[in-house]
């Protein structure tokens, strides 16, 4: 295996800045992190982490966010009446699996409210 090393710091700014005139430019996250992908041969998953950043510099990951909440809501929403539906019929094992869900899918939601979090203040630090 080849040896690999590290981006300096200034190296990792200016593919954070270039990531950002991309989306400012219009360019969809995807396209962006297949260039830079591409670009500065870094894996997909690197050149996502700098577009992931470079999007919440602009603003515009809170977006996403919120858009992303929102569907977790509805889905929450939809359990409760499969819950209440299910113990309507008195089918027990139905509402208790639904339950289950609903509880998995709140923790799913607090993680991903917590890394956004988390990412924020690492770009933004308060």
């Amino acid at each position: 295996m080849g040896k690999t090393s590290r981006a300096t710091k200034a190296a990792l700014s200016a593919r954070e800045h270039e990531a950002m005139r991309l989306l400012s430019e219009g360019m969809g996250k995807a396209a962006v992190a297949r260039h830079l992908a591409s670009k500065h041969e870094l894996c997909l998953r690197q050149a996502r982490r700098y577009t992931n950043t470079a999007a919440l510099e602009l603003m515009c990951e809170p977006l996403q966010v919120n858009n992303l909440d929102a569907g977790i809501a509805l889905d929450l929403d939809r359990l409760d009446l499969l819950v209440e539906s299910a113990l309507d019929k008195d089918d027990v094992k139905t509402a208790i699996q639904a339950t289950k869900a609903h509880c998995t899918l709140s923790i799913q939601r607090l993680k991903a409210l917590e890394a956004s979090i988390n990412t924020a203040r690492r770009v933004m630090p308060f």
